[in-house]
C-alpha cells in the first residue's frame, strides 16, 4: 500500500496512481459516503481489515504488557489512530513499532489522553526487542571462570543502558504507578549465550561502571572501576577502594553475560 501523503496533490498523476492512493486513503479512515471507484464496500472493509490486522499484529507482538496495561479497548482505538494518521518512514513492516513510538512521540494531544508511563514503557519493551535481534560478532573471550583485574575485558555487544523516570520493568495490567518515583529506573537489557533476554536493574555506580566500559573498551577492571569510582564518588577514595567496591558487580555482570570475560589475546 503506498503511504499517503494528505498534502500531496494527486490531480496531476496517471490515473492508476490516484487510484492508489484514493484506496490507501479509504482503508486509512474510510469514507462513509463513498468507496474508491465505487468498488463494492463490503469488498473494501476485507482490505482494510486485513491491513489493519497485520499492523496491530505487529504491535500487539511488540507491546504485549502497554497492551494489557492500556486495556484492550484503549489499545485497539490508539492502533487504529496510529494507522489512519501515521505516514510511515519505512516500507519494512519490522520498523511499525519504532514507527509507532515516534508516532506517538510526536503527538502530544494523544499523549495527554494516556497514562503518563505509556511512552517510556512502549521504549522498554521496544528495546527488549531490538536486543533479541541485535546481528554482531561475538568477540574471543578466555573461559576462565574468574576475571583478572588487570586485563581489558570484554562487554557483550548484545546488551543496551536505559534510563527512565518510571518503574517500567515492575508495570503491568495490574500494577500500574500513579506517581512517578523521585529516583530514575536504570536498566540493563542483555541477551544471554542461550539467546535469552534479561533485564538488570542497576544502581548508579553499575550504570557508570558499564557507561565507562562502552566508553573505553580497551581498559582492564582496575581502570574502569578507578574511573567508575571517581565519577561516582570523587576524590582519593574512589582512587584507593574503586576496585573493592565493584569486585562483586563485575562477577554479577559475568554471571549475566553482560561482560564475557577477558579478551582472548591479552592473557598470557
Amino acid at each position: 500500500m503506498p503511504k499517503q501523503d494528505k498534502h500531496k496533490n494527486t490531480h496531476n498523476m496517471p490515473q492508476f496512481q490516484q487510484m492508489q492512493y484514493a484506496f490507501a486513503a479509504w482503508i486509512r479512515k474510510p469514507d462513509a459516503a463513498a468507496t474508491p471507484q465505487n468498488i463494492e464496500r463490503r469488498r473494501m472493509n476485507v482490505y482494510r481489515e486485513l491491513f489493519l490486522s497485520n499492523v496491530k499484529g505487529f504491535l500487539d507482538n511488540a507491546f504485549p504488557v502497554a497492551a494489557s496495561a492500556l486495556g484492550q479497548e484503549a489499545w485497539q482505538a490508539l492502533t487504529e489512530t496510529f494507522f489512519e494518521k501515521h505516514l510511515s518512514t519505512s516500507p519494512y513492516f519490522r520498523e511499525i513499532p519504532q514507527e509507532f513510538m515516534a508516532w506517538l512521540m510526536d503527538n502530544y494531544d494523544i499523549q495527554q489522553t494516556l497514562p503518563p508511563w505509556l511512552p517510556e514503557l512502549l521504549h522498554y519493551e521496544w528495546l527488549e526487542l531490538h536486543v533479541s535481534t541485535l546481528d554482531a560478532d561475538v568477540p574471543d573471550v578466555h573461559t576462565a571462570a574468574t576475571i583478572q583485574t588487570n586485563k581489558p575485558i570484554v562487554l557483550s555487544p548484545f546488551f543496551e543502558m536505559a534510563a527512565y523516570r518510571w518503574p517500567v520493568h515492575e508495570i503491568s495490567a495490574e500494577n500500574q504507578p500513579k506517581d512517578m518515583p523521585a529516583i530514575p529506573t536504570l536498566l540493563a537489557v542483555y541477551r544471554t549465550r542461550e539467546h535469552q533476554v534479561r533485564f538488570m536493574k542497576l544502581e548508579p555506580k553499575a550504570a557508570m561502571l558499564l557507561e565507562v566500559l562502552q566508553t573505553n573498551p580497551t581498559l582492564n577492571p582496575e581502570q574502569a572501576a578507578q574511573q567508575a569510582a571517581l565519577k561516582t564518588q570523587g576524590g582519593r577514595h574512589a582512587m584507593t577502594f574503586g576496585m573493592s567496591e565493584f569486585s562483586t558487580l563485575f562477577s554479577d555482570l559475568k554471571a549475566r553475560d553482560i561482560l564475557l570475560g577477558n579478551a582472548v589475546e591479552d592473557i598470557k
